[in-house]
């Protein structure tokens, strides 16, 4: 798991590092670092987003291509042949099953920054006692929920 978080995980955390303490520099305050950190890697995704929007795009209309004749199927077999006969069908229009996971990309792009921005700002020691706006402690959670 180390080895994992090593390779997938701590990069990003080191790139967030040094972005939160570079806007740190510039505003003087943790809290308004942690709202550009945000915005920033929110900005830096946005490619990803439209990508995944249009692989989602081209996924949909492909499926609604197909629609009519998958609910003959399956209306008219059952079990392993309805099995086979969609697939068969998948086969003619060259569509996988498997795209879909394409179409869920911006998701799942999401998922490593969110692990690493967790691991910075919950063991991130100069929040101890460090209040921002409402917050009495940026390291303790807010009691708002």
């Amino acid at each position: 798991m180390e080895l994992f978080y090593s390779i997938f995980f701590l990069p990003l955390e080191i790139i967030m590092k040094l972005i939160l303490d570079f806007n740190l520099r510039l505003t003087g305050s943790y809290g308004t670092s942690i709202i550009w950190l945000s915005i920033i890697v929110n900005l830096s995704l946005i490619p990803i987003y439209i990508l995944a929007q249009k692989f989602r795009k081209k996924d949909r209309d492909k499926k609604e291509l197909m629609k009519d004749m998958l609910d003959k199927i399956k209306k008219n077999y059952q079990g392993r042949e309805r099995y086979f006969y969609m697939q068969a069908y998948y086969k003619i229009n060259d569509y996988s099953p498997f795209s879909s996971i394409l179409a869920s990309l911006g998701f799942l792009v999401q998922i490593p920054f969110f692990v690493a921005a967790f691991y910075l700002l919950s063991n991130y020691e100069p929040f101890l006692g460090t209040s921002f706006w409402i917050l009495q402690d940026l390291s303790k959670p807010d009691g708002l929920l």
